[in-house]
């Protein structure tokens, strides 16, 4: 299998400078995983308001990237993407699946503000299961919007990823973007547009005060973006029926 990194370093400060990680999942259909994060990561470098997003990291998504050595990988970065197979409240990782219950200290307390699982059920909602409500609660350490499906999702070539990148680029929220993107890449069977061959769209926010923006995750740009969520904070969830 192939396996690039590509590591860029800026002599900009950090604070202006934002970094861009892109991961692939195990299990059957990985070159659709590899296509998916490559679709993703070719829309970086780019440049939104007064922040920079480059294409930083491009991995196999071993657990440890996301469990015991987040901090130097997943949490490294600001935004993220994940390609590959999912379940309830997991994804599906090299030597083993990753739970959101075993992301090692969590997600947030680093950079990471930002993630897009194109993965099957990994965002599931209230409505499908009351357990949603605390299900993030070890993940999300300052996490500000995480954006998936609450369904099944096509293992197929789509344009989810570099929509999701387009999206947010051209200033839409992180989960409109998202919402938006997963839309956009429904196709045509026949005659009959098919909305449940992508997958049914959901993201979880995670917000400190409803209406006040730099607050407020449900008003993340990638030119703009409320102060880092604490770990206590409300939990939102916008998702398509």
């Amino acid at each position: 299998m192939f396996m690039a990194t590509l590591v860029l370093v800026s002599v900009a400060s950090y604070a202006a400078t934002h970094y861009v990680g892109s991961y692939v999942g195990d299990g059957g259909g990985t070159d659709i995983f590899i296509r998916d994060c490559n679709k993703f990561r070719g829309q970086f470098t780019a440049t939104c308001g007064p922040h920079s997003y480059y294409n930083d990291q491009y991995y196999y998504g071993y657990n440890y990237l996301f469990s015991s050595s987040n901090d130097s990988y997943v949490d490294y970065e600001d935004l993220a993407f994940f390609s590959g197979h999912g379940s309830p409240f997991s994804f599906y990782t090299f030597s083993g699946s990753t739970a959101m219950s075993s992301t090692g200290d969590g997600w947030g307390d680093g950079w990471l503000k930002w993630i897009g699982f194109f993965t099957c059920n990994t965002i599931t909602v209230p409505a499908d299961t009351p357990s949603a409500w605390t299900a993030y609660d070890n993940t999300r350490k300052g996490v500000h919007v995480m954006c998936g499906f609450r369904t099944t999702s096509a293992l197929a070539d789509t344009n989810l990823p570099n929509y999701w990148a387009a999206n947010m680029k051209a200033g839409y929220y992180v989960w409109y973007a998202w919402l938006k993107a997963v839309n956009e890449s429904a196709g045509y069977y026949g005659s009959v547009y098919n909305h449940s061959w992508i997958g049914t769209a959901a993201t979880v926010l995670f917000v400190d005060q409803y209406g006040t923006p730099s607050r407020d995750a449900y008003y993340d740009r990638l030119s703009g973006y409320c102060q880092k969520p604490a770990p206590n904070s409300y939990v939102d969830f916008i998702y398509q029926y």
